[in-house]
């Protein structure tokens, strides 16, 4: 299973997944029904086959965006690409550190994503909210805010409140 936002940089909300025969045969003797179209994998088993059991509406313009995204990983080669990443992350986490942010966890360079860097709010900024003014104050740099009620976009990065336990962390 493939997230398509992270792994493929085309818009979230697919997940691209591959299964075999033995995961298939399982599927197909289930004795219990889901509970939730959801994630039925026989309906969309069914839906993708000749077949083609309407299980859903499928999210065409996302689908043609997922066709694009895999498209552009083959043209540019996935050596290439993660190489991309890997320069690209090293160069925001080294950014990060020259500002004074420190990075979450523990993990070396190595063991860290590339597409996904978690940053400590640093002390004296007592919630999410007051991280843009914050860093804009600091490093004359905007951020991207985002979270369930607004979205403001500028400049710089997306900054997205964590999971607790992380959410709290400093």
């Amino acid at each position: 299973m493939a997230g398509t936002q992270k792994c493929l940089s085309c818009p979230s909300g697919l997940a691209p997944i591959t299964y075999n025969a033995r995961a298939e045969a399982v599927l197909g003797s289930r004795r219990t029904k889901i509970r939730s179209n959801y994630l039925d994998l026989v309906q969309l088993q069914r839906y993708w086959s000749p077949d083609r059991f309407n299980h859903h509406t499928a999210p065409t313009s996302m689908v043609f965006g997922l066709r694009e995204a895999l498209r552009a990983c083959l043209v540019e080669g996935l050596e290439a690409r993660f190489e991309r990443h890997r320069l690209h992350g090293a160069a925001l986490r080294a950014g990060l550190e020259v500002m004074g942010l420190r990075l979450f966890g523990s993990s070396p360079a190595s063991g860290r994503l590339p597409f996904i860097t978690p940053v400590l709010v640093p002390a004296g900024v007592n919630d999410f909210v007051s991280f843009t003014p914050f860093c804009f104050a600091k490093y004359r740099e905007w951020v991207a805010l985002a979270d369930r009620r607004s979205v403001t976009c500028q400049r710089l990065v997306s900054v997205q409140p964590g999971i607790p336990p992380s959410k709290s962390a400093a």
